[in-house]
């Protein structure tokens, strides 16, 4: 098995599962350091002022449950943060139209700039992220920018879950799970709402110190996951098929 989390390979190798860290594709492909100033380019978004990138999802299920709370958290956090801007990145035309109908149910009014594809763009782009859990942590993590994490799930899944305690992981956030600690604030079903993630997304935006802290802790997890994973993948299966060992 070829482990693409540092985490995996113990886990396996406990199960007597053959296993190698390989490190993750993605975090090759995202540089360590990214410029904010080019992705607002390309974007179109002028250089000055602050930018919430908001990420509820790339399934309709998720973008359905979490494009309203989320909505709601921009127009609370704008309220209290006048300049304060916007944008969001929506891969397929089904999840633009969800959004949009939600956006002007909810707030019609947002500064924001709605983007096809380029999430990495847009996370770049931000100063915060307000994003599901899923994919999207792992690259604001590279990325390097602070996040708050909300997301929702159907009232049965969600039942079934803490119900039969089959979650058993500290947190649901992949970041947070690389990192061993909860530098991304996971905000999880009922308490995915606009008066909690709000102070969240704002504390990051006055915070600079801390922001500093995370984006060192973030640099050092990118460090780690940064292993050249296609060059490995290969080296070990050569080694397979070659009668060694993987």
């Amino acid at each position: 098995m070829l482990c693409i989390f540092p985490f995996e390979e113990d886990f396996l190798r406990e199960q007597e599962v053959p296993a190698r860290y390989i490190g993750h594709p993605l975090a090759d492909e995202i540089p360590l350091q990214s410029d904010p100033l080019p992705a607002r380019t390309r974007l179109g978004i002028p250089p000055e002022g602050q930018i919430l990138a908001l990420l509820p999802g790339s399934r309709v299920s998720e973008m359905k449950l979490l494009a309203g709370p989320f909505l709601q958290t921009a127009r609370w956090c704008l309220e209290r943060h006048p300049g304060l801007r916007f944008a969001v990145p929506l891969v397929t035309p089904t999840l633009r139209r969800i959004f949009t109908a939600v956006l002007r149910q909810e707030a019609p009014e947002l500064p924001v700039t709605l983007v096809d594809n380029q999430s990495q763009d847009v996370i770049a782009d931000a100063d915060c992220a307000l994003t599901a859990s899923g994919t999207a942590t792992l690259e604001t993590l590279l990325i390097n920018r602070p996040m708050v994490v909300g997301y929702r799930m159907s009232l049965i899944t969600y039942r079934l879950l803490s119900g039969l305690r089959l979650v058993k992981v500290p947190y649901i956030a992949m970041a947070n799970l690389l990192v061993g600690r909860e530098l991304a604030p996971e905000f999880i079903q009922d308490r995915c709402r606009a008066d909690l993630m709000g102070p969240a997304v704002l504390d990051f935006l006055g915070d600079r110190e801390r922001v500093d802290e995370i984006r060192s802790v973030y640099y050092q997890a990118h460090g780690r996951l940064r292993r050249d994973a296609g060059r490995q993948a290969a080296a070990a299966v050569l080694e397979l098929v070659s009668g060694g060992k993987p």
